[in-house]
Protein backbone atom coordinates (compact mmCIF):
# COMPACT_ATOMS: atom_id res chain seq x y z
CA UNK A 1 0.00 0.00 0.00
CA UNK A 2 3.02 2.57 0.84
CA UNK A 3 4.45 1.85 -2.45
CA UNK A 4 1.22 2.59 -4.32
CA UNK A 5 0.55 5.80 -2.47
CA UNK A 6 4.70 6.97 -2.43
CA UNK A 7 4.18 6.02 -6.46
CA UNK A 8 0.85 8.22 -6.85
CA UNK A 9 2.51 11.34 -4.38
CA UNK A 10 5.68 11.16 -6.94
CA UNK A 11 3.25 11.11 -10.08
CA UNK A 12 1.61 14.50 -8.43
CA UNK A 13 5.10 16.32 -8.03
CA UNK A 14 6.15 15.33 -11.19
CA UNK A 15 2.41 17.07 -12.35
CA UNK A 16 3.39 20.32 -10.40
CA UNK A 17 7.19 20.50 -11.88
CA UNK A 18 5.69 20.47 -15.16
CA UNK A 19 2.62 23.26 -14.76
CA UNK A 20 5.58 25.53 -12.69
CA UNK A 21 7.67 24.62 -16.14
CA UNK A 22 4.34 25.92 -18.07
CA UNK A 23 3.97 28.59 -15.75
CA UNK A 24 7.31 29.75 -16.67
CA UNK A 25 7.00 29.02 -20.62
CA UNK A 26 3.12 31.39 -21.29
CA UNK A 27 5.29 34.08 -19.25
CA UNK A 28 8.29 33.93 -21.76
CA UNK A 29 5.59 33.41 -24.67
CA UNK A 30 4.03 36.78 -22.97
CA UNK A 31 7.68 38.56 -23.29
CA UNK A 32 8.32 37.64 -26.77
CA UNK A 33 4.80 38.18 -27.68
CA UNK A 34 5.24 41.65 -26.46
CA UNK A 35 8.40 42.30 -28.47
CA UNK A 36 7.72 40.41 -31.75
CA UNK A 37 9.99 37.91 -31.58
CA UNK A 38 8.41 35.28 -34.02
CA UNK A 39 11.04 32.99 -33.65
CA UNK A 40 11.20 32.68 -29.80
CA UNK A 41 7.19 32.00 -30.05
CA UNK A 42 7.31 29.44 -32.19
CA UNK A 43 10.24 27.73 -29.80
CA UNK A 44 7.85 28.27 -27.02
CA UNK A 45 5.03 27.08 -28.76
CA UNK A 46 6.79 23.90 -29.60
CA UNK A 47 8.16 23.38 -26.20
CA UNK A 48 5.16 23.88 -24.65
CA UNK A 49 2.94 21.67 -26.42
CA UNK A 50 5.57 18.51 -26.24
CA UNK A 51 5.07 20.12 -22.23
CA UNK A 52 0.98 19.65 -22.48
CA UNK A 53 1.70 16.16 -23.96
CA UNK A 54 4.02 14.81 -21.02
CA UNK A 55 1.23 16.28 -18.68
CA UNK A 56 -1.45 14.11 -20.64
CA UNK A 57 0.42 11.11 -20.01
CA UNK A 58 1.68 12.11 -16.35
CA UNK A 59 -2.33 12.55 -15.65
CA UNK A 60 -3.36 9.27 -17.15
CA UNK A 61 -0.76 7.64 -14.82
CA UNK A 62 -1.73 9.50 -12.17
CA UNK A 63 -5.46 8.63 -12.51
CA UNK A 64 -4.22 4.96 -12.71
CA UNK A 65 -2.01 5.47 -9.68
CA UNK A 66 -5.41 6.82 -7.95
CA UNK A 67 -7.83 4.20 -9.73
CA UNK A 68 -5.44 1.31 -7.71
CA UNK A 69 -5.35 2.70 -4.38
CA UNK A 70 -9.34 2.99 -4.92
CA UNK A 71 -9.59 -0.36 -5.10
CA UNK A 72 -6.55 -0.89 -2.04
CA UNK A 73 -8.45 1.07 -0.18
CA UNK A 74 -12.07 -0.38 -0.99
CA UNK A 75 -13.19 3.30 -2.26
CA UNK A 76 -15.42 4.58 -5.26
CA UNK A 77 -13.55 5.49 -7.68
CA UNK A 78 -16.25 8.14 -8.40
CA UNK A 79 -16.12 9.31 -4.58
CA UNK A 80 -12.24 9.00 -4.59
CA UNK A 81 -10.38 12.52 -4.92
CA UNK A 82 -7.03 13.60 -3.22
CA UNK A 83 -8.56 14.88 -0.09
CA UNK A 84 -10.56 11.70 0.16
CA UNK A 85 -7.75 9.76 -0.23
CA UNK A 86 -5.52 12.35 2.71
CA UNK A 87 -8.45 11.52 5.11
CA UNK A 88 -7.54 7.73 4.66
CA UNK A 89 -3.84 7.62 4.34
CA UNK A 90 -2.09 8.11 7.67
CA UNK A 91 0.97 10.23 8.20
CA UNK A 92 2.93 11.34 7.09
CA UNK A 93 1.07 10.61 3.88
CA UNK A 94 -1.53 12.41 4.72
CA UNK A 95 0.24 15.65 5.11
CA UNK A 96 2.12 15.38 1.70
CA UNK A 97 -1.38 14.87 0.16
CA UNK A 98 -2.78 17.74 1.20
CA UNK A 99 -0.10 20.18 0.97
CA UNK A 100 0.57 18.46 -2.80
CA UNK A 101 -2.94 19.23 -3.73
CA UNK A 102 -2.79 23.09 -2.43
CA UNK A 103 0.19 23.63 -4.07
CA UNK A 104 -0.97 22.35 -7.24
CA UNK A 105 -4.12 24.07 -6.61
CA UNK A 106 -2.21 27.34 -6.60
CA UNK A 107 0.09 26.34 -9.67
CA UNK A 108 -3.31 25.73 -11.91
CA UNK A 109 -4.51 29.31 -11.04
CA UNK A 110 -1.68 30.71 -12.11
CA UNK A 111 -1.49 29.28 -15.36
CA UNK A 112 -5.01 30.33 -15.99
CA UNK A 113 -4.53 33.54 -15.31
CA UNK A 114 -1.67 33.82 -17.02
CA UNK A 115 -3.31 32.36 -20.15
CA UNK A 116 -6.28 34.60 -19.59
CA UNK A 117 -3.69 37.74 -19.39
CA UNK A 118 -2.09 36.10 -22.65
CA UNK A 119 -5.36 35.45 -24.20
CA UNK A 120 -6.27 38.93 -23.65
CA UNK A 121 -3.25 40.21 -25.10
CA UNK A 122 -3.34 38.69 -28.45
CA UNK A 123 -6.96 39.47 -28.46
CA UNK A 124 -5.95 43.65 -28.12
CA UNK A 125 -3.59 43.08 -30.82
CA UNK A 126 -5.56 41.53 -33.02
CA UNK A 127 -8.48 44.40 -32.27
CA UNK A 128 -5.72 47.04 -32.98
CA UNK A 129 -4.45 45.26 -36.25
CA UNK A 130 -8.40 45.37 -37.59
CA UNK A 131 -8.98 48.89 -36.42
CA UNK A 132 -5.82 50.15 -37.97
CA UNK A 133 -7.32 48.13 -40.97
CA UNK A 134 -10.30 49.69 -41.23
CA UNK A 135 -8.89 53.24 -40.90
CA UNK A 136 -6.79 53.15 -43.37
CA UNK A 137 -9.51 51.09 -46.29
CA UNK A 138 -11.21 54.03 -47.33
CA UNK A 139 -7.47 55.09 -48.94
CA UNK A 140 -6.74 51.79 -50.73
CA UNK A 141 -8.11 52.38 -54.44
CA UNK A 142 -10.81 50.12 -54.89
CA UNK A 143 -10.20 47.22 -57.90
CA UNK A 144 -12.57 46.40 -60.72
CA UNK A 145 -13.18 42.33 -60.11
CA UNK A 146 -15.10 40.07 -61.97
CA UNK A 147 -18.07 38.73 -60.53
CA UNK A 148 -19.74 35.12 -61.13
CA UNK A 149 -22.70 36.70 -63.34
CA UNK A 150 -20.39 39.01 -65.44
CA UNK A 151 -21.08 41.83 -63.13
CA UNK A 152 -18.03 43.85 -62.06
CA UNK A 153 -17.71 44.80 -59.25
CA UNK A 154 -15.47 47.49 -57.31
CA UNK A 155 -17.70 49.29 -54.83
CA UNK A 156 -18.44 51.82 -56.34
CA UNK A 157 -21.95 53.20 -57.19
CA UNK A 158 -21.19 54.34 -60.85
CA UNK A 159 -19.86 50.97 -61.86
CA UNK A 160 -22.14 48.69 -64.23
CA UNK A 161 -22.44 45.15 -66.16
CA UNK A 162 -19.53 44.22 -67.97
CA UNK A 163 -21.13 42.80 -70.86
CA UNK A 164 -24.01 45.33 -71.07
CA UNK A 165 -22.20 48.29 -71.42
CA UNK A 166 -24.59 49.85 -68.26
CA UNK A 167 -23.24 52.18 -66.47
Amino acid sequence: MEKRIISFIEALRQIETMYNRLLELIEDENKAAMVSNVDRLNTIGIEKQNLISQLGRLDQQGTRELLNLADALHISSEDLTVSCLAQKVDSPFREQLLHLQQRLRTVMAQVQHANAQYRMLIEHCLRLVHNSLGYFQHWMDTSNVYGAAGDLSNRRPDSGRLLSGCA
